[in-house]
């Protein structure tokens, strides 16, 4: 279970073209043969194109970063690469899906260790402005 606040911020815009940086800090829980806990999150950058008003399709490049108090404790961290896109229902409801690649290292009490880490992200998004 990972409870995230995301936060995105416009950088630029170039027409249909949109490049913003995005983070999402939160708390995560995982049952890994015992309960991992700990605070951390994804942190990157992404470009949307804007392919018709109501589709918009992105790449993205983030560096999730996880800090582990127990099951293993340590640091987790690495570099992933992916796309996604979001589909407006309405103005302020849209469906939402994204996928993310790349090496995870670990530094945990264990002691170290890399994987392919494999991100997936599915769900609705409400705009509450």
């Amino acid at each position: 279970m990972n409870l995230a606040i995301p936060y995105r911020r416009t950088l630029a815009y170039m027409g249909d073209t949109t490049i913003a940086f995005d983070m999402q800090p939160g708390i995560s829980l995982y049952r890994n043969n015992g309960a991992l806990f700990g605070i951390g999150g994804p942190i990157g950058i992404v470009a949307g194109v804007q392919v018709n008003p109501q589709l918009t399709l992105d790449a993205g490049a983030d560096v999730p970063v996880l800090i582990s108090f127990s099951n293993p404790a340590g640091f987790f961290f690495g570099p992933q690469l992916g796309g996604g896109g979001e589909y407006l229902i309405d103005r302020n409801l849209a469906v939402t899906a994204r996928f993310r690649v790349g090496p995870r290292f670990a530094l945990d009490s264990a002691g170290s260790n890399s994987q392919t880490g494999f991100v997936t992200l599915i769900g609705l998004a409400y705009n509450a402005r």
